[in-house]
């Protein structure tokens, strides 16, 4: 979602290499067949999308992968579905049959078993109750932030081993889903940042000594830290809109500062007692309350709410064509959900929280596709209704409806 303050989008994204493809495919891909990204699309609202040719009345417009998602906590009380790709796993009592047996059993390493449905399913190697479709989806998690998240009691590397980090862990788990799940979300991004450096430090010095390993960390640490900044660049608790309740503005944002504060505290002790040593100028540019912040705004703004398998799993997940696109009263694309759940090759990840924006009337060449921020209900209220509930996107809408 675009505006003045050029929040949504991802120009640029270094980092999990296994996973290139994928991510390539996000940037890219931003041109479609019929759709382009503009830098300025007038008024002052920043990026925008752009017919690049006539688009019919229900024709597809565009479509678009998450870069990051998940599912809600709250849901995984009612669907059992991957961790990583959200495909449908079995019921739930599929689900409770299959930790409880052989099946699920800690092992150390991953492993596929079949569960009542016929579906294949592989529980997370560190033994935590996380479960995936196939070994791919299970091995990329792990590889490229599970590993620095997992809870279970392999996660250490010793079963016997006391390891501080799935303490950290539990309780950063705990206190999100006792306040904002979305903390989940902005810690897998995170481990993704922290694993990347990692890794690229590793190889680097392996190859040419440790200066150059500390140099390719941190130039593939900013690589993952300038997509933020192409996104919402306020922290979380300086762009959330005064609730019309609440009388003293700084004794308000104070608080949501320390509820951030109080997550990346234990987010940061986690990863820092798993990842060993690193550099002052690394933990300086890395363990930033204000990047945290930043990535809890920019997804709090800009994510989609993802619905899969008849309404029974809910998550939240950032699609960067989608997050460039502003906002009307009136729009003339309208995003739906096509779950996909056919058998892919192994090692073939293809979400199935793709998105689709279908037209709801023609767009003409070189005009802009626009959404609504708001659901079916809200875009029906009175006009400063609307604009109230548009207060935490920091804009005024001028279209044709409010105007």
């Amino acid at each position: 979602m675009a505006t003045e303050e050029e929040r949504g989008g991802i120009e640029e994204y270094g980092g999990v290499k296994e996973d290139g493809e994928f991510v390539r495919r996000h940037l890219e891909g931003l041109e479609r067949e019929h759709v382009e990204v503009r830098s300025n699309a007038g008024d002052g609202k920043g990026k925008g999308v752009f017919a690049r040719s006539i688009i019919e009345q229900g024709y597809v417009a565009f479509e678009d992968e998450p870069v990051i998602s998940m599912q809600h906590s709250a849901s995984k009380e009612a669907s059992w579905a991957c961790d990583r790709c959200m495909k449908r796993l079995g019921s739930l009592g599929d689900r409770d049959a299959f930790l409880g047996t052989a099946g699920g059993r800690v092992s150390g390493s991953s492993s596929s078993s079949r569960v009542g449905s016929g579906s294949a399913v592989v529980r997370c190697r560190g033994g935590c109750s996380e479960c995936y479709c196939c070994t791919s989806c299970e091995t990329v998690a792990w590889r490229h932030y599970h590993h620095l998240l997992c809870c279970g009691p392999l996660a250490g590397g010793d079963r016997e081993g006391d390891d501080p980090g799935r303490h950290y862990m539990r309780e950063f788990n705990d206190h999100a889903d006792s306040t904002n799940d979305i903390f989940r979300l902005a810690a897998r991004f995170y481990a993704m940042i922290v694993a990347s450096l990692l890794k690229d430090k590793g190889e680097g010095s392996s190859k040419t000594g440790s200066g150059a390993g500390s140099d390719s960390a941190e130039s593939s640490a900013a690589s993952f830290l300038d997509a933020i900044r192409c996104g919402w660049k306020a922290p979380w608790w300086s762009q959330v809109a005064l609730p019309h309740d609440v009388e003293d503005e700084d004794e308000f944002r104070s608080q949501l500062k320390e509820l951030a504060g109080d997550s990346f505290a234990l987010l940061r002790a986690a990863l820092k007692s798993r990842i060993g040593n690193v550099s002052e100028r690394e933990e300086g540019s890395l363990f930033s309350l204000d990047v945290y912040g930043s990535l809890v705004g920019m997804f709090e703004l800009n994510n989609l709410e993802i619905f899969l398998h008849n309404g029974e799993l809910e998550g939240t997940g950032f699609y960067p064509l989608h997050s460039m696109m502003n906002h009307s009263c009136e729009p003339n694309v309208s995003m739906f959900y096509e779950a996909d759940e056919e058998e892919g090759e192994e090692g073939d990840y293809s979400p199935c929280s793709k998105v689709y924006a279908y037209a709801l009337r023609d767009i003409e060449e070189g005009e802009e596709i626009t959404c609504s921020y708001l659901d079916a209900e809200q875009l029906e209220l009175e006009t400063e209704e609307r604009q109230d509930l548009l207060r935490d996107y920091g804009f005024r809408c001028t279209c044709s409806s409010c105007t």
